[in-house]
């Protein structure tokens, strides 16, 4: 049964998921190397540290970090969890952060040795998403463990998907960021194409869905809008975005060469997106000030 969590990472996203996870009433213990991040948890009496290890005796630790490279650091390096976990009573670990499936693999056979169970569990969504507790998560692991850790997901996600073994949601997760990034770039390129055509962005929304270049960017013109000005409220805010993207379309990348696959149009794509020129900064910015009656 689980009763407490360490959740590892509260930027952006994981700050979000770790807030409605105290609002559920769970026990929580927050954890992030950058003390500013954790301020707001201190003012509200949240348990905090920026030690990983201090939370490697809860019932359940979730790592939400930016990428590879923090997660391994998190679970291996100086104060990592390894360092704290009592063999006689290990977590179970929920790796919630983006990665490649080689990555996990190597955490799971990290901490196996210890008696630790591991979950992928790679969200989509957005901040919007991890706020309203509505992201989609992917799930990969042993169907009891996964069982186990469902009360927990249930409040951060509510479209919960059971992808197979270990390191298949990680897959799932990669080829859902190779789709819609993708659309996520093109369809701002084509709405400013409409506008200055003047054809109206709601009707082509409505074309769109009933036609071939139906995506989650023409499903709802108005708040596709919406997220544009999040996405590009500032240029530093831009900036942030197009770094994730960089990196998210590399580690496709990586996973189709892990595969033996040559992909082509993959590797073109992606070394287009994550483009933080001025022109598509304004581009984005521009489709957030529109007014739609």
């Amino acid at each position: 049964m689980i009763n407490t969590i360490g959740f590892i990472g509260v930027g952006n996203m994981g700050s979000r998921m770790a807030n409605r996870l105290a609002a559920a009433g769970h026990d929580v213990t927050v954890c992030d190397a950058y003390a500013p991040a954790l301020q707001p948890f201190v003012a509200r009496g949240i348990q905090s540290s920026t030690k990983p290890i201090d939370v490697a005796r809860k019932d359940i630790v979730i790592l939400m970090v930016a990428d590879d490279d923090q997660l391994l650091a998190v679970v291996s390096g100086e104060h990592g969890l390894i360092s704290g976990i009592d063999p006689e009573m290990p977590p179970l670990l929920l790796i919630m952060s983006t990665g490649l499936p080689r990555t996990m693999e190597a955490v799971r056979q990290a901490v196996t040795l210890l008696g630790v169970r591991v979950i992928e569990a790679p969200v989509s969504g957005g901040v919007g998403g991890a706020e309203r507790g509505t992201l989609s998560i992917m799930m990969g692991g042993e169907q009891a463990d996964i069982d186990e850790a469902m009360p927990i997901v249930n409040v951060l996600g509510n479209n919960v998907f059971r992808c197979g073994a270990f390191g298949s949601a990680q897959t799932v997760k990669l080829i859902n960021n190779m789709i819609g990034l993708a659309n996520l770039y093109v369809s701002a390129e084509a709405f400013e194409i409409a506008r200055k055509s003047g054809v109206d962005l709601l009707l082509l929304g409505t074309i769109l869905e009933a036609s071939t270049g139906r995506n989650f960017v023409s499903r709802d013109i108005k708040t596709s809008c919406f997220q544009y000005a999040n996405w590009a409220s500032s240029p530093e805010a831009f900036d942030d975005l197009s770094r994730i993207v960089r990196k998210d379309m590399k580690l496709a990348v990586s996973l189709a060469e892990d595969l033996g696959i040559d992909a082509g149009v993959l590797k073109t794509i992606a070394n287009v997106l994550g483009d933080t020129s001025p022109r598509v900064f304004e581009r984005w910015n521009a489709l957030g000030r529109l007014s739609f009656k």
